[in-house]
């Protein structure tokens, strides 16, 4: 179960460069410098770029998600329902930014049981997916649904335990691995755990033929 998404790295952006020096017509690397501009905050050369793509190739999801969440960011909503209008309605399978963006947009327009669905069909296949455990938690904020609301909350903590943490698993240091499969079995992420507690086991392993050696 995947705990780690998409942030804004110096050295990814490098790579990113890298790859688009190679081949810049590649929508798959177009769209992911978009994503990284607008995660560095770069909002102003993010919409230039999403928006250039999204008049070449308007069909492409991606991109179409891309353009909506630097809108979004830019918190100029009257854009985002521009490009929102001719949407496809929703479909399994589609980028999970799309499905995220929709839910952002219910949520805006107070459809708190629209945003809902749409923030759970992101965390139904990335259930780490940190900004959607936070719109569900915005979500559920209505009378009697403080319980969800609360679970949602206490899910983005701990999740965001986890990526400031996730630095911390080196080679000796087995109790970072431990502390993070402590984390993730607390919000019910079983195979993360297991996957971590592993990785600990093999760390002191590896730890103890050192000092036998």
């Amino acid at each position: 179960m995947p705990i780690c998404t998409l942030t804004a790295r110096p050295n990814g952006r490098q790579r990113l460069n890298e790859f688009l020096a190679e081949d810049a017509a590649n929508p798959i690397l177009l769209v992911a410098a978009v994503r990284y501009l607008t995660a560095e905050g770069e909002l102003g050369e993010a919409l230039d770029r999403a928006e250039a793509f999204h008049r070449q190739q308007p069909r492409d999801l991606a991109g179409t998600a891309a353009l909506l969440e630097c809108h979004f960011e830019r918190n100029d909503w009257e854009s985002f329902r521009e490009v929102a209008a001719d949407l496809p309605e929703f479909a399994p399978g589609e980028p999970w930014l799309l499905t995220r963006m929709r839910g952002e947009r219910a949520l805006h327009d107070e459809d708190r049981e629209g945003a809902s669905q749409q923030f759970e069909r992101v965390l139904a296949v990335d259930p780490a997916n940190p900004w959607s455990n936070m719109g569900l938690g915005r979500a559920s904020a209505g009378p009697g649904r403080l319980e969800e609301r609360a679970a949602a909350q206490h899910r983005s903590a701990v999740l965001a335990r986890i990526r400031v943490n996730l630095v911390n698993v080196q080679e000796d240091n087995p109790e970072a691995a431990e502390q993070i499969a402590a984390e993730c079995a607390e919000i019910g992420f079983r195979e993360a755990a297991e996957t971590f507690r592993a990785h600990a086991t093999r760390i002191r392993n590896a730890l103890r033929r050192a000092e036998r050696e």
